[in-house]
């Protein structure tokens, strides 16, 4: 019995961490950044299906600013401290490096200076089929 339990938490754990790494695009899982989205999910109880849904919007533009930045998850992120947004803005710029790292290794080349998701939260450069 315990060896089964074992195959299955194994199992669970494995497709657990497929699931959320596909829910931000990534095609391995990070732990270390989902553990503190999900750590600032719960902190200011936002609504998962509307965050993720929202991800999906995020745009980097160089010299945006951070409004910009975190506008497209207005719905999900609702009444933040100042204290509470700077996290929020950390996470994002923690996702956009990753992001933007594998963009830069996509066959295709570099993101520029545009990355843009789309509605699945996969990302990639405009124009182009390198999505994950």
């Amino acid at each position: 019995m315990d060896m089964l339990y074992c195959r299955y938490a194994d199992k669970f754990m494995a497709d657990y961490q497929q699931h959320m790494s596909s829910k931000v695009g990534l095609k391995q899982y990070n732990k270390d950044l989902l553990s503190k989205l999900l750590n600032n999910m719960a902190f200011d109880k936002v609504d998962y299906t509307n965050f993720f849904r929202s991800l999906g919007n995020l745009k980097v533009v160089p010299g945006g600013s951070d409004d910009e930045l975190l506008a497209p998850l207005k719905n999900a992120l609702l009444d933040l401290s100042k204290e509470r947004k700077t996290v929020w803005l950390d996470w994002v710029h923690e996702y956009f490096e990753l992001v933007c790292y594998l963009v830069s290794i996509c066959p295709y080349g570099n993101a520029g200076n545009f990355v843009t998701f789309d509605t699945w939260g996969r990302y990639g450069r405009k124009g182009h089929e390198c999505l994950w």
